[in-house]
């Protein structure tokens, strides 16, 4: 894991820059934990396992909730944007567009969770992202 900031308010996460080997596990880029009104924005990404994904930890009371991801490229990763593998509290109005998605060992979208480890979606946005090199575009992984 390279950049987790964790329960966080008002968080901006504008151009920076993270790279690793191609499909290497568990190096994950970018992945906020609990965080509520945040950007992701102009950020160049090269990582073996999520490029930027979002996560609820089990002891969260809220909901992750209010994001804007946009204007990133992830490359070589397992998924380009995802929510997973922890998403108890729940997810909530997120945007995610105009992004640059190339090359994906799993899916460039991809919503994953064991059991017991999952929790609500609503109000996501995704759009005008482009995508190259695709094995499948949206991917569930809910075991």
């Amino acid at each position: 894991m390279h950049f987790v900031p964790r329960v966080c308010k008002n968080l901006i996460i504008d151009g920076i820059t993270i790279g690793t080997a191609a499909f290497t596990p568990n190096t994950d880029a970018i992945a906020p934990t609990n965080c509520t009104n945040t950007l992701i924005a102009n950020c160049t990404i090269a990582c073996g396992d999520d490029g930027i994904i979002l996560k609820g930890a089990t002891s969260a009371q809220k909901p992750i909730s209010n994001m804007l991801v946009t204007h990133n490229t992830v490359r070589n990763a397992h998924c380009g944007f995802g929510i997973g593998s922890e998403n108890v509290p729940g997810t909530e109005k997120v945007i995610v567009c105009n992004n640059t998605f190339i090359r994906s060992s799993n899916a460039y979208i991809l919503f994953k969770t064991p059991a017991g480890r999952g929790g609500f979606t609503k109000h996501l946005y995704i759009f005008d992202n482009t995508i190259k090199d695709a094995a499948r575009v949206i991917g569930f992984d809910t075991h």
